[in-house]
């Protein structure tokens, strides 16, 4: 069953553009990990500096080992210039995708 991940990401609005430059230059090593289907980082339209991120990944073990990976912590490790620690992060979510109308993107 595949399997989408929504956590928040709150920056001071001076760092917004770093964050989204730093996701335009992420790593990708999460895109050939197995089960990995795509991503999207969100921009909240009513309140500045919040974001989104959602991972599709075709299920919930393939997300996990992911996570346990090597890959992501070299992903997470790597420095990107006018961000400094992210900002609060809001609760990780997981969700079971029961009913989807088109291929993730």
């Amino acid at each position: 069953m595949q399997f989408v991940s929504r956590s928040e990401i709150t920056v001071p609005l001076p760092a917004a553009e770093a964050l989204e430059r730093a996701f335009v230059e992420r790593a990708r090593l999460v895109d050939t990990h197995p089960g990995f289907l795509g991503l999207q980082l969100l921009r909240d339209v009513r309140e500045n500096g919040r974001y989104v991120l959602l991972t599709q990944w075709r299920s919930r073990a393939d997300f996990t080992a992911y996570m346990k990976s090597g890959d992501h912590a070299r992903a997470h490790d790597r420095p990107h210039p006018g961000l400094g620690p992210v900002g609060e992060g809001g609760k990780l979510e997981q969700f079971h995708v029961v009913v989807q109308t088109r291929e993730p993107v």
